[in-house]
Order: structure tokens, then C-alpha cells, then sequence
């Protein structure tokens, strides 16, 4: 849909809504009729991302369970529970509270809770990284959209693009260390959330160029 294109170009859901509006007011509907379709195309298109995500997790999960010399059953469970892991965490639960559910389920098939332990740990590790590769990829076509919008050239905005990827990629790396360092150092939920917040953001100001005493100020 033209709704799920605008949003995997990098723009925002809500510049793609807008854009959305725009173009049904031009049909001649009210303006309460486009909000409806407008706010149903946003609808369908987030679903379809993070449908596409989970496929992602689940087929990696699969396939790492299949190297590790897995049975089928294994690989087929652990391919299950990555998937449903990642719609998990894209619905703002925390990654240690979508691998509880994950143990959870896989232990009422019969399953030893090491077992399941196990499934979940390659469940959590599919799943993030999906959602990191699909982030990493909007942060990237962001960047080059906006690059070609202000009239760069392709090789400049392709290097954009590979920039804004990257640091994407270390923000996020730093956020996951500083809330792990958090969580050990027994910091409450909502510290250890500031705290990976805190890290992502002096990530991305360094990967922008400035020097880490700029970016602590």
C-alpha cells in the first residue's frame, strides 16, 4: 500500500498519515472519512511491518536451532517462539517479560524448563536482532530520503544512509549495555529505561561527529 511504502521510505507515520489525508481530501470525501482510512491504512501498514519482522526472527531462529543440530520439532517450536517474541516486544513489553511468557508456553508442551530456557534464549536473540535490522533499515532510508530531498547526490546520500545506519546500530548497542549494566546494578525499571535512553542518545551524538565531552554536556 502506498501508506506502507511512505512509511519504509524512512518518514514518519505520522508525515505518512498527513500525506494520506492529503491525498483523500482530494477525492472530494470529508475530512472525517479520510481520517478513517488514513488511520486505517497506518493501521494495516504497522501490522504488515511487524508481521514482516516476526517472519524475519522466526526464519533466523530457525535456521540457527537447524546449525546447532536441532530436531525438527525443536527448530520448528524455537521458530514459533521467536516470532511470537518479537510482536511481543513490539507491543512495548520488556524483553525479559516476553521470554517469561516464551518459557511459559513452551513448558506446557511437555518441554523441561532448561529446554525451554534455551528455545527462549534463541527466541530473544532472533527477535531483537530482527528488530534492530528493520529499525536500522528505516534509519538508513530516513537518511537518504531527506539527503535527496535537500538535493545531495546518490553517492552522498547513499553515504548518508550507511551513517545513519550505523549509528542507529551503536545507539542501540550502547542503550542494551547501559540497561543490562542497569538491571545488574539492581536499578528499577523505569532507571534502567532512562539510563539506555541516556546511552542512546550520547551514542548517536558521537556518531554525529562531536566530541563525548560536548555530547555529556
Amino acid at each position: 500500500s502506498a501508506m506502507a511504502k511512505c512509511i519504509a521510505s524512512g518518514k514518519a507515520p505520522e508525515a505518512c498519515k498527513a500525506e494520506a489525508l492529503s491525498v483523500c481530501a482530494e477525492t472530494g470525501k470529508s475530512k472525517d472519512e479520510c481520517s478513517k482510512v488514513a488511520d486505517g491504512a497506518a493501521a494495516a501498514a504497522h501490522a504488515a511491518q511487524q508481521a514482516a519482522v516476526s517472519e524475519d526472527a522466526a526464519a533466523a531462529a530457525k535456521a540457527k536451532c537447524i546449525a546447532a543440530g536441532g530436531s525438527a520439532e525443536l527448530c520448528e517450536q524455537t521458530a514459533a517462539a521467536a516470532g511470537a517474541m518479537a510482536k511481543c516486544t513490539a507491543s512495548g513489553k520488556s524483553l525479559s517479560t516476553c521470554k517469561a511468557d516464551a518459557i511459559a508456553a513452551c513448558t506446557k508442551t511437555g518441554k523441561s524448563k532448561h529446554e525451554c530456557s534455551k528455545v527462549a534464549d534463541t527466541a530473544a536473540a532472533a527477535a531483537h536482532a530482527a528488530h534492530q535490522a528493520a529499525n536500522k533499515a528505516q534509519a538508513a532510508a530516513a537518511a537518504k530520503a531527506e539527503c535527496a530531498a535537500a538535493g545531495g547526490s546518490v553517492e552522498a546520500c547513499a553515504q548518508a544512509a550507511m551513517a545513519a545506519s550505523a549509528a542507529h546500530a551503536a545507539a542501540a548497542h550502547a542503550a542494551a549495555l547501559a540497561k543490562e549494566k542497569c538491571a545488574a546494578g539492581g536499578g528499577s525499571a523505569e532507571q534502567c529505561e532512562d539510563a539506555a535512553a541516556a546511552a542512546s542518545a550520547m551514542a548517536k551524538c558521537i556518531a554525529s561527529g562531536k566530541a563525548p565531552e560536548a555530547c555529556k554536556a
